[in-house]
């Protein structure tokens, strides 16, 4: 059930303006009070959870993406200025980046869960990028789920690698469910 206090991250995400298909929208005004919404990939629309995956660089790199991966452009946030990673305090510093256990660690569970196969995928298809703000490249990602106004769910990245299971993710937005699919 949405509340009409504000969470402290969805007050944080007011008047932010990113890039959806190349358009200037305020990151808020994509769900409404009695919407639930991810702001993360994949399976929730199924749930009738609207998500949204936030990337760094300019809405061109945005579209590349999703030709290199299929991910609908629908759903993917163009961040060139790092509004959203900044008004939620996401991770972006060179200790997190290259220096902190966790980074080996998650590379590690990966290769011994399934050889490492979406790391390898991804670096098959990787291209040379230079982020257009300095300090993206030490850019740390997380999740935030929300119930109208209020975050039912933050996890900040700790690492590079170290995200939030996915399983934690669903139990948290699950209950959330619409009947029928979001758009």
């Amino acid at each position: 059930m949405a509340t009409s206090a504000p969470s402290p991250q969805y007050s944080a995400l007011l008047s932010k303006q990113v890039y959806l298909q190349e358009q200037p929208v305020v990151v808020t005004d994509l769900w409404k009070e009695e919407d639930a919404a991810v702001i993360v990939w994949p399976e929730l629309r199924q749930l009738g959870i609207k998500f949204f995956l936030v990337s760094i660089g300019p809405p061109a790199r945005a579209r590349e993406f999703c030709d290199l991966t299929g991910f609908p452009e629908d759903h993917l946030l163009a961040d060139p200025d790092n509004v959203l990673y900044d008004a939620l305090g996401m991770r972006k510093d060179v200790a997190s980046t290259f220096f902190n256990i966790a980074t080996p660690q998650s590379i590690w569970q990966r290769i011994q869960k399934d050889g490492a196969a979406g790391l390898r995928r991804a670096i098959s298809s990787w291209k040379p990028w230079i982020p257009p703000k300095q300090g993206q490249a030490t850019q740390q990602g997380g999740v935030v789920v929300f119930d109208g106004q209020r975050c039912v769910l933050e996890h900040k990245d700790r690492a590079t690698g170290a995200h939030i299971d996915l399983r934690d993710l669903l139990r948290a937005a699950t209950p959330l469910a619409k009947t029928s699919p979001a758009t």
